[in-house]
């Protein structure tokens, strides 16, 4: 699958937006990437009493596209997984859909600002972000903002 996501650092959302939004937790370990991939990842996400584990695998193809392999997998695959990480994040991310996207913001515990997600059919497609989202700057294609070089300087391995 080929994942083509703009990425805004952002200021902090407004209170009316969070309290709109879903809201799901998340933990993201990071391992070392099989050969001809960039990132390696098993996530846990929780949404009220609904969890999911997911192990997915990066590429980067250009700008902000890559090809992404994702798959859920059970949570003893996943604990399995853990014992090879190499750096652990976490986020709480609100999901909101917003003029035909689903806007995404992540807030991590360690930033002050936040990054906003936008999921695109192709890269030259339009969108439109809100006037209440303050946009400090774009990041799509900074790699000091891939959660995993997020992970990598504050996250942890636990």
């Amino acid at each position: 699958m080929t994942e083509c996501e703009k990425k805004f650092l952002i200021s902090p959302p407004p209170e009316s937006f969070l309290k709109a939004a879903e809201k799901i937790r998340i933990t993201q370990s990071y391992l070392a990437p099989p050969e001809g991939f960039d990132t390696a990842r098993v996530r846990f996400s929780s949404c009220g009493d609904k969890a999911e584990y997911t192990h997915t695998l990066k590429r980067f193809v250009s700008g902000f596209t890559r090809v992404e392999e994702e798959a859920r997998i059970t949570p003893s695959e996943y604990e399995a997984l853990l014992k090879n990480r190499i750096s652990v994040i976490e986020k709480t991310r609100y999901v909101l859909p917003h003029g035909g996207h689903v806007l995404e913001i992540d807030v991590y515990p360690f930033m002050r600002e936040a990054v906003l997600e936008i999921e695109l059919s192709r890269e030259d497609e339009s969108y439109v972000i809100p006037d209440w989202i303050n946009v400090i700057k774009d990041v799509s294609s900074d790699p000091e903002y891939t959660n995993a070089r997020l992970a990598e300087k504050y996250g942890s391995v636990k």
